[in-house]
């Protein structure tokens, strides 16, 4: 019988299903945020320039979300 020998190709999964890395954060405490308040008044000054597309975006998600439960009852 022949013996079928496969070379080892770079990439792929070294070290098990996740990779080298393990499982990550899998057994680490959650890490708590440090100033909430500070970074949502950061990400509200990063937003004003965008204020009416953002308004569009919620516009359109509100939208399709009542098309979503509007629409069955309508159809039947």
């Amino acid at each position: 019988m022949s013996v079928e020998r496969r070379a080892q190709q770079p990439g792929g999964m070294a070290g098990g299903p996740m990779g080298r890395g393990g499982w990550g954060a899998m057994g680490r405490p959650v890490e708590k945020p440090k100033d909430f308040k500070g970074t949502l008044k950061r990400f509200l000054v990063y937003f004003v320039p965008q204020k009416y597309r953002l308004l569009v975006v919620l516009g359109a998600a509100i939208l399709g979300t009542t098309f979503n439960i509007v629409g069955p009852k309508i159809l039947g």
